[in-house]
């Protein structure tokens, strides 16, 4: 037998004992997934323990009218996900010594004539206590008092920062920072015409009107381009699987600021998981000794979970195109947040053992 065929054998073998190391966690999602109640899963799941994948599902379609299976490969736009990648960014900019994040707003945009651009900071704005309700109107509170969170404007801000103190376009500085951590299939909607046929995958994306009842939503890439730095950047569960690698061993910011932005500043009280720590574009939660960094994300039509667990390195993420009624949340979020349990339990189990 030549060495390419036995190489071949032997991943395999890998790839196998790999999930079969993790019978209960395989079984418990598998049954998890075929569940059409309180909905039905409409996504990607994966798992990976130190960037190589212990598990992942395709349940669902890409394309309701056509009925076209989903593929592994397929693109989402991945919501709020999208801040913690902002938010790595910036904080280059500090790294590089061209931003400091107790500077003021008006220190790097000396043109917004809000009558708070001299007592908002980098920092309040990354941690979402800068009390801002919109660029015309005065302060919810004192910043840094308490955290209420900004889907959008405080993101938005940032990376008209990031731009300033770069000279170079936000698109073009995530560009960058997706190829260092390999991210061949992640783009931004402004960039992703441009790109080659490989990076064609996104997915139709649908919300439910009415339990079951899922209505394709239609709208231009460019007209969430706004959102990009918030909420609109375009990626795959592998993709993501490698974000998570990249951050978290260190392949982008120097500890100071990988400590900053993993340590919670402020608290998310009220979320459904509980009152989590908040650090920059990461919530930040302790339970039974692990910690856990995560951050949920929603936008026309698509919902995202991302977990990372660095005592296990292991990250978890969960990506749909189809986009529940936020009137309830558990119901929304339920295969994301059962999941979670799940491997939460496996980490519990494997810490005893």
């Amino acid at each position: 037998m030549t060495l390419k065929p036995v190489l071949f054998f032997l991943l395999l073998f890998i790839s196998y004992a790999a999930v079969a190391q993790h019978p209960d966690l395989t079984e418990r999602i598998d049954s998890l997934i075929q569940k059409q109640r309180p909905r039905a899963l409409n996504g990607i799941v994966m798992i990976a323990r130190e960037g190589k994948p212990i598990y992942s599902a395709v349940h669902g379609v890409s394309d309701v009218a056509q009925q076209k299976a989903l593929q592994a490969r397929d693109q989402f736009i991945i919501g709020s996900l999208s801040k913690q990648i902002t938010a790595v960014l910036l904080l280059q900019e500090v790294d590089q010594g061209r931003l400091s994040l107790q500077d003021t707003l008006n220190t790097y945009l000396p043109d917004l004539k809000a009558t708070w651009a001299d007592s908002v900071t980098i920092h309040h704005l990354l941690n979402h206590s800068s009390g801002i309700v919109s660029l015309d109107k005065p302060l919810a509170f004192i910043p840094g008092s308490q955290f209420t969170y900004s889907p959008l404007i405080g993101y938005e801000l940032l990376a008209s920062v990031l731009e300033k103190t770069s000279g170079e376009t936000y698109a073009d500085l995530a560009e960058q920072l997706f190829a260092h951590c390999g991210m061949e299939n992640t783009t931004v909607p402004l960039l992703y015409d441009k790109r080659s046929q490989a990076h064609q995958n996104l997915v139709h994306s649908y919300t439910e009107e009415e339990e079951g009842v899922l209505v394709q939503e239609k709208y231009a890439l460019q007209d969430i381009a706004f959102a990009t730095p918030s909420g609109a950047i375009i990626a795959t569960a592998q993709d993501l699987t490698r974000w998570n690698a990249c951050l978290h061993q260190g392949k982008l910011l120097k500890e100071a600021s990988y400590q900053a932005m993993t340590t919670a500043s402020v608290v998310r009280a009220g979320h459904r998981w509980g009152d989590l720590g908040y650090g920059y574009g990461l919530q930040i939660n302790e339970q039974n000794g692990s910690i856990e960094y995560s951050h949920s994300g929603a936008l026309v039509g698509f919902i995202a979970t991302s977990l990372y667990y660095p005592a296990d390195n292991l990250s978890v993420i969960v990506l749909e195109n189809v986009a529940p009624n936020f009137e309830d949340m558990s119901r929304a979020f339920f295969f994301h947040d059962q999941i979670r349990s799940i491997v939460q339990a496996e980490l519990v189990v494997n810490r005893h053992e």
